[in-house]
């Protein structure tokens, strides 16, 4: 029974590690060109000419406008903002 739920712990934390990578992680646009990576949501931000967490947030009121990257991303902003205070 406990191994079990060592499994299943491991398999969450495998799981949310895949996750953030995905979200971090540079990808190819609809024409093959390379996008993302470091810093794209803050530019993305800046782009909009607001902070992080503004953005951030204005991304979780609207979601329908966003790309589902961009709705992931806010989240984890959000996220690692909370643990950063």
């Amino acid at each position: 029974m406990i191994t079990l739920e060592i499994n299943l712990l491991l398999n969450i934390i495998k799981m949310a590690r895949n996750w953030i990578k995905k979200v971090l992680a540079p990808h190819r646009n609809k024409r093959g060109q390379k996008r993302g990576g470091t810093g794209v949501f803050r530019r993305q931000a800046e782009r909009n000419h607001m902070s992080t967490r503004a953005f951030a947030n204005k991304v979780k009121r609207n979601p329908s406008k966003y790309s589902k990257l961009t709705k992931q991303r806010a989240s984890l902003a959000l996220t690692l903002m909370r643990m950063k205070k």
